[in-house]
């Protein structure tokens, strides 16, 4: 059984059988704020886990973005690009 970590701490989880209950967002978008920490994570991981593509946008230093933008592609295996805010 497969199960999806929303937090990335292990706090939020989801299996596969819930996973599959979501509206699925494959082939779709969604640009997250603030979404290296915090409740913007747990949503950039929430749309990656119902296999939405993610944009983060965050201010947040370099080797903490790529560290939640790696993590976020390898856990869900979407596509996860950072944007930075202007």
């Amino acid at each position: 059984m497969v199960t999806y970590d929303l937090t990335g701490d292990g706090t939020e989880t989801f299996d596969e059988q819930e996973r599959n209950k979501w509206v699925r967002l494959t082939g779709k978008t969604a640009v997250v704020t603030g979404s290296t920490s915090g409740i913007g994570l747990a949503y950039a991981r929430a749309f990656a886990g119902a296999g939405a593509n993610i944009v983060l946008n965050a201010w947040a230093r370099p080797p903490t973005i790529e560290k939640e933008r790696s993590a976020i592609e390898s856990d869900f295996k979407v596509k996860a690009v950072h944007s930075r805010p202007t």
